[in-house]
């Protein structure tokens, strides 16, 4: 038997619900576009800094945000003027 064996309509006869869709898939040599989606909303640092109410001078010597901090610094996002100032180190090994 000749031919396309899972669906016998021809390529080119077949009509897909996508007008870009390719019919030669991933390996057409055309690259997709990049589609980056500005996110706005905040990130649990800020949260955190917003619900404990601490100044930003103020963030290096607080006993909360500290111990948020070494807790959630491989885990979270922490700024890094932070985390100098902590004297924190980050492990990149827990991020897997």
């Amino acid at each position: 038997m000749k031919g396309n064996r899972g669906n016998r309509v021809p390529l080119a006869r077949r009509k897909f619900a996508d007008p870009n869709y390719d019919v030669h898939g991933w390996s057409s040599g055309r690259p997709r576009p990049l589609v980056l989606v500005k996110d706005d909303r905040p990130t649990e640092f800020e949260r955190v800094v917003a619900q404990f109410q601490i100044p930003e001078h103020l963030l290096h010597t607080d006993p909360r945000i500290r111990r948020w901090v070494h807790q959630n610094k491989n885990y979270r996002y922490v700024p890094e003027f932070l985390l100098a100032a902590l004297g924190e180190r980050v492990v990149v090994e827990a991020w897997k």
